[in-house]
C-alpha cells in the first residue's frame, strides 16, 4: 500500500487504541514504534463545607506515602465516611481550613468524595 493508506491505517490503530485501552503501541516500521497514552484531565474540585463528610473511595493508605503533606497524614485517619469537616478538625487538631484544603485535594487525585 502506499504512503498514505499506510498512515490512514496507523491512525485508525492509533484511535481505536486510544479509544479503547487509553493508550497504544503502535509499530511504525522494523525500527519505529510510537507510544501514547491517554491521560484524563483533572478539574478542580468543588469548594469543600464544614458540614460535608468525605468518604473514601480509594484506599488512602496505599495511595498516600510519607512523602506526602504532613498535614493530610495527619488528617486522613479521620476519614472514615461518618465524620464531617469540622468534626475532623477537632480530632484531628488541625484548622478548618486546613482540613478543607487537605479535602480538596484528595478530591483532585478521585481518592474521596463528598
Amino acid at each position: 500500500p502506499g504512503a498514505e493508506e499506510r498512515v490512514r491505517k496507523i491512525l485508525e490503530e492509533v484511535r481505536t487504541e486510544l479509544l479503547t485501552w487509553g493508550e497504544c503501541i503502535v509499530s511504525i516500521d522494523e525500527s519505529t514504534i510510537l507510544a501514547l497514552k491517554s491521560i484524563p484531565r483533572m478539574v478542580d474540585p468543588p469548594e469543600v463545607f464544614d458540614y460535608q463528610v468525605p468518604v473514601q473511595i480509594r484506599e488512602l493508605g496505599e495511595f498516600v506515602s510519607k512523602e506526602w503533606d504532613l498535614t493530610i497524614l495527619q488528617v486522613m485517619q479521620y476519614i472514615d465516611g461518618k465524620r464531617h469537616i469540622r468534626l475532623i478538625s477537632e480530632l484531628s487538631g488541625v484548622a478548618v481550613t486546613l482540613v478543607r484544603r487537605c479535602i480538596r485535594q484528595l478530591l483532585y487525585f478521585r481518592c474521596v468524595r463528598l
